[in-house]
This record gives structure tokens, C-alpha cells and sequence, in this order.
């Protein structure tokens, strides 16, 4: 087992790059792509033949309301989503000058901008500020630890014994109950003592509500607040599965674990697809960072189609910070772990504005198409949310610059590397 899971994400990418040419890689791709298209459609279909209420979906409160909301957001007389193909522009010239010339880079001007973190004002006030606040900091930790454990405690007890899949309905409610109480207890644990609600009666808690929730990704916090506002099955990467506490309180949730070295991906996209076209309301909804991995939230990254090949409706989610002294964005590999909690951990108090959005009714053009799917729901959350769109970066980008970051790489290999994540010449040999 490799000391860092993170690294060893890169490794199993370039071996699979390797692995294969190009043009099977994408005769792959192709292929499973067909195969869950149609795979949903039966699956629709066939609930479609076993829904007591068809026309449900028709007659759903929110459908006149979100018609008219998604249609303002993506009505294409508006000004275009702003994007960030002028700053990746100005990036690739600078690498692009770096390799040719040999010159040592700045490795900061190489950093996508959808990962930078804004500097810190006052920084020195800020840093005495979490000193004297440390003591705090420890009591907080201590609570937030013995909150989350006795919450897997519950959870273990009431599914022992038990299928998971099929929990008896007074055992899932009480577990839900459990996990919207820790996850807001340990927000506030966090220093999140409120949560400032933007539109929260579009959140949909009926009988008919979607099986699929959608946020954006920043940091750790809005892990809790999912908690604390549905309680939901998360979709989260295999290596979270370790961790303690948090991964038992996963599973018992039934969190759909995504391998990231590709294998077995199909199978949990299937799963997904079961999930949301079978929903019942007696059982957590699913809950995905459609993005696949953290941004500073100034910038939307391209959404995994994964999430949208169910052709179901989904209800997106977007939240923020409002910070002075710490941002509390976070970046894996970027940002050290543990500076990052006790910078988070002695703030007196943090700020998080939630952004409720409608249910998105999916076309049957969108249906048929899961990109077009999850451009337009990506769309619609970044105008809604003053992001710009920024494509052509994913996490398998920010492992590599997090190695040339670290100085694991030099520039060459990350350019090299980059030119394979991208389909490009390398600029060496350009």
C-alpha cells in the first residue's frame, strides 16, 4: 500500500494511460457510454410500468416553478457564463516557456485558478487570534469526536442484524434523525453556530422529492451540512471508506464508493441509476459533488455525467463562505490537513450561505443525452451562483500539480503528464 492514497491515484492513471492507445481508450469509453444509456432507458422504463402514481411527476409542486426558473438561468439571449479560458490560456504559455527554455518556474503561476486560495488580510492578527483560541479548539474537537461516535453507536445498533437495504422504516427515520443532530452539532462545532437559508422552500422534502441531490464542492463543512439538511447516502471516492468513524457511518448509510483508478466505475454508475429511477422516500436520498473533487468556489469544474445518465430529476444545492480572516475553502494536497483544521477549529465563528435551487426536470432530449444533461443543470448552478466555468481541469490535474507542488516532479514530467491527461503534444516536443 502506498504511504499516500492520493499519489497512488496518479500512479494507477498513468498506468492506465499507458495501457492502452488512444484510440481504444475512447472505442472504451464509447462503449460504456452506450451501455448505461440504454441501460437507464429500460431501467425508466420499467419504473414507469411499476409507479402507482404516474403522472406523480407531472403534477409535482415545484414543476410549474422550476420551468420558469431554469428557463430565466439558461434563457440563451443572456450574457454567457463567464469562463476561464483566458487564464488557462496564460498558464499553458508559461509553461509552454518554462519546458522550452529551461527557465525555473514559479510553480504558483502554474496553479489552475480554480485552485487558488485568496491570501489572508492581517494575517499576523489572524494567526494570534488562533493561539489564544487553541484551548477552545481542543474542547470543540473533543466534542465533535464524541458526537460523531455516538452517532455510528446508533447506527450500528439499529442496522445490526439487519439489511441494509431493506432497514425497517422507524430505523431509518431514527438514524436520519441521528444524522441531521450531528452533522448541525458539529457544524457548530466548527464554528458554524448559523446557516444562512437563500430560497430554502424550493428544497424539496415531499413524498415526490427527487432521489438525487447535487453540491458543489469548497471544502469539508458542507459534508456536515448535507448531514444536517438530509441525512443522505454520499458518493464518495474508496480511499474516505478508511477513515476513521466516518467510513462506518458510510457504509451503514450505504454511500456509493467510487474507485478512481476506473475499474468497477460502470457498476457503481448502474447502482446509481437503480437508486435514483427506484427512490423511495422511506430511504436516503443520493448525494454526489458532481465536479469530483474540490475548487475554491470562484469556478465550476466540467460535471462527471455519472450523476445524469438516470435521466431522473435531481435537486442542486450550492453553498459559500463568507469569511474575513481564514478562507475556508480547502484543497487536498494543497492545503496541510492539519493547518487547516486548527485554522478552521479557532475561529470564533464561521459563516456559510446555502443556496436552495428548484427540482431540475430534466427534456427528454436531456434524457437521452447525460452531458447535455449535466452542462445545462452546470450551467444553471454556476450562473446562480456567480461561478465561471472552467473546463479541461479535473482531479487527476490537481494530484499532478500537488506532486510538482511538493517538488515530487520536476517540470518536465508534469508537462509530459499533463500532455497525457489532455490528449496534447508535451511542449517539449512541440
Amino acid at each position: 500500500m502506498a504511504d499516500d492514497p492520493l499519489k497512488e491515484d496518479v500512479a494507477l492513471l498513468l498506468k492506465a494511460t499507458h495501457s492502452k492507445s488512444a484510440s481504444k481508450r475512447r472505442l472504451s469509453v464509447e462503449r460504456v457510454d452506450q451501455r448505461l444509456r440504454q441501460y437507464a432507458a429500460e431501467k425508466r422504463e420499467e419504473a414507469a410500468r411499476h409507479d402507482e402514481d404516474p403522472e406523480a411527476p407531472l403534477v409535482h409542486p415545484q414543476r410549474e416553478a422550476s420551468a420558469e426558473y431554469y428557463a430565466m438561468l439558461l434563457d440563451p439571449s443572456l450574457q454567457p457564463v463567464p469562463t476561464a479560458e483566458k487564464e488557462q490560456e496564460e498558464i499553458d504559455e508559461y509553461l509552454a516557456h518554462c519546458v522550452r527554455t529551461g527557465e525555473a518556474p514559479d510553480v504558483l503561476r502554474l496553479m489552475p485558478p480554480c485552485f487558488r486560495r485568496d491570501k489572508e488580510q492581517a494575517a499576523w492578527l489572524a494567526t494570534t487570534i488562533a493561539v489564544l483560541m487553541t484551548p477552545v479548539m481542543i474542547v470543540r474537537v473533543l466534542l465533535f469526536t464524541l458526537c460523531v461516535m455516538m452517532h455510528l453507536f446508533v447506527c450500528r445498533i439499529l442496522s445490526m442484524g439487519c439489511d441494509l437495504h431493506n432497514l425497517a422504516v422507524w430505523r431509518e427515520r431514527v438514524i436520519a434523525f441521528s444524522g441531521r443532530f450531528t452533522g448541525r452539532f458539529t457544524m457548530m462545532c466548527a464554528g458554524f453556530w448559523w446557516l444562512t437559508h437563500v430560497d430554502k422552500q424550493y428544497f424539496d422534502r415531499s413524498k415526490h422529492r427527487p432521489g438525487m441531490l447535487l453540491f458543489n464542492h469548497t471544502g469539508a463543512a458542507e459534508i456536515l451540512m448535507s448531514a444536517a439538511l438530509a441525512h443522505p447516502s454520499w458518493v464518495s471516492k474508496k480511499a474516505v471508506r478508511n477513515l476513521f468513524i466516518f467510513g462506518g457511518i458510510m457504509d451503514v448509510n450505504r454511500a456509493v464508493w467510487v474507485d478512481r483508478s476506473g475499474s468497477g466505475n460502470e457498476d457503481m454508475v448502474r447502482q446509481m441509476i437503480d437508486r435514483q429511477t427506484g427512490y423511495d422516500a422511506n430511504r436516503p436520498q443520493i448525494m454526489i459533488f458532481p465536479e469530483g473533487t474540490t475548487t475554491n468556489g470562484k469556478y465550476m469544474l466540467r460535471f462527471r455525467k455519472g450523476a445524469f445518465y438516470a435521466g431522473m430529476p435531481v435537486q442542486p444545492v450550492l453553498q459559500r463562505y463568507r469569511w474575513r480572516r481564514f478562507d475556508p475553502t480547502w484543497e487536498a494536497g494543497l492545503v496541510n490537513v492539519f493547518w487547516y483544521m486548527w485554522r478552521l477549529g479557532t475561529q470564533f465563528a464561521n459563516c456559510m450561505e446555502v443556496i436552495h435551487m428548484p427540482v431540475y426536470f430534466p427534456s427528454e432530449e436531456e434524457k437521452a443525452d447525460p452531458e447535455l444533461y449535466a452542462e445545462n443543470v452546470r450551467t444553471a448552478m454556476a450562473r446562480r451562483l456567480g461561478a465561471s466555468l472552467i473546463n479541461g481541469v479535473s482531479w487527476k490535474e490537481k494530484y499532478l500539480y500537488r506532486d510538482l507542488f511538493k517538488g515530487r516532479i520536476d517540470v518536465y514530467q508534469y508537462d509530459q503528464m499533463l500532455a497525457q491527461l489532455r490528449g496534447r503534444p508535451s511542449f517539449r516536443t512541440s
